[in-house]
């Protein structure tokens, strides 16, 4: 073998230095909460509650300083054990699990499948359609009729532009019309049961509600007074001025009050009103922020913990802590693996209790950069200050 041949064919071994950052499975823990709307952080807390008995509601409690005394010793035991209950995996929800766990077939052979029960109740859709055979339309007229139904969201109104959905029949459907004549055959539809159903825009939906009323029952002076305030002092209504309205309007105060009770007790989801009969998925929206804008310009930020209950770690748990700490001398295999196992759930405890004071301050603080950035879009409400 030549010398030429033996320096190609060497190997050269060298060393690199690399920085990788890992994420802790308590990182992980914060970044798994935070991506949580309020309802289903409401079932994470609730799940780890009968998870972990060391976990409890309630007010947080001052722990003994025993504890940490006894997390000096237990932290050998942790090296000794074969098993680690403190691990990622304790923190996973159903997200994380691979999908053919989730399919719906994956029961064993000898289970029985469960039959998925279908609802034979008339659908949303059909519902106004019996409205729609009513109605004296002539056939072109009954497939716009028809199609704006469709398109209707699951509130019950509709929030397409008449000039989209004119583009989309003449595209999707070969069907030629015009905004002038879709606004006709939308006429038709606000006239259905419930009232409010079509219309374009919360305004218009509590005034059809509200006009309805006034067929009922005419010459009613309140009736009237509402129909002012949502006509001509929408904007002030939407942000609660209740003394400009009054002012504007030179409306006492009891029929003011009254008039306000009455606009709040309208519709403002028609769709909903048919209950389980609508043929479309209702969900119902838990904002996560409750963002209140006051007369003299300040705004209120505030989290909307709901139903989340305050936690704390258990005192039974950290009593049984301390009295094995008392005894460390003394102390079997049996009582260590016992220590080692309060302290796993006592970690853990406190580990969600803090990855959960840490969402809400991660998140109010974000949200309060949020209106920082765009304090006059929340006073007004105007979208074009977005």
């Amino acid at each position: 073998m030549s010398l030429d041949m033996a320096q190609g064919s060497r190997q050269i071994q060298t060393q690199t230095q690399q920085q990788i950052q890992t994420l802790s499975p308590q990182q992980i823990l914060v970044v798994k909460l935070l991506e949580l709307p309020t309802t289903e952080m409401e079932d994470r807390v609730r799940a780890e509650l009968l998870e972990n008995p060391a976990l409890e509601e309630g007010k947080e409690e001052t722990v003994s300083d025993d504890y940490a005394d006894a997390s000096t010793e237990t932290n050998s035991l942790e090296d000794e054990g074969d098993t680690s209950y403190d691990s990622l995996s304790d923190y996973l929800t159903e997200d994380d699990i691979p999908d053919y766990k989730l399919q719906e077939n994956n029961h064993s052979r000898g289970e029985q499948p469960e039959e998925i029960p279908f609802s034979d109740s008339t659908s949303f859709y059909e519902t106004l359609k019996e409205q729609l055979n009513e109605c004296e339309l002539s056939e072109h007229q009954r497939e716009l009729a028809e199609y704006l139904i469709g398109s209707l969201d699951d509130d019950g109104l509709l929030r397409k532009s008449l000039d989209n959905i004119c583009d989309e029949l003449a595209i999707y459907a070969g069907i030629e019309t015009t905004s002038d004549e879709l606004t006709k055959i939308l006429k038709v539809i606000q006239e259905f049961d419930p009232p409010g159903l079509g219309a374009r825009n919360l305004q218009e939906c509590l005034l059809i509600q509200l006009r309805r009323k006034k067929e009922q029952y005419p010459n009613q002076p309140l009736l009237q007074t509402e129909d002012n305030i949502l006509t001509l002092c929408y904007d002030e209504f939407t942000r609660k001025h209740w003394e400009k309205i009054q002012q504007k309007l030179g409306v006492d105060e009891e029929t003011f009050e009254t008039a306000i009770k009455e606009i709040c007790r309208l519709n403002p989801r028609p769709g909903a009103s048919l209950g389980e009969t609508i043929g479309k998925n209702l969900q119902q929206i838990v904002p996560d922020f409750i963002v209140e804008t006051q007369d003299d310009g300040s705004i209120l930020l505030s989290l909307n913990n709901r139903n989340i209950p305050e936690l704390h770690m258990s005192r039974t748990f950290t009593d049984m802590v301390k009295e094995h700490t008392k005894n460390k001398a003394n102390q079997s295999k049996e009582s260590k693996e016992a220590m080692l196992f309060l302290k796993q759930k006592i970690d853990a405890a406190q580990g969600f209790i803090d990855a959960v004071k840490q969402r809400q301050n991660t998140l109010i603080t974000t949200m309060q950069a949020i209106i920082d950035l765009q304090h006059p879009f929340f006073q007004e409400g105007d979208e074009s200050l977005l």
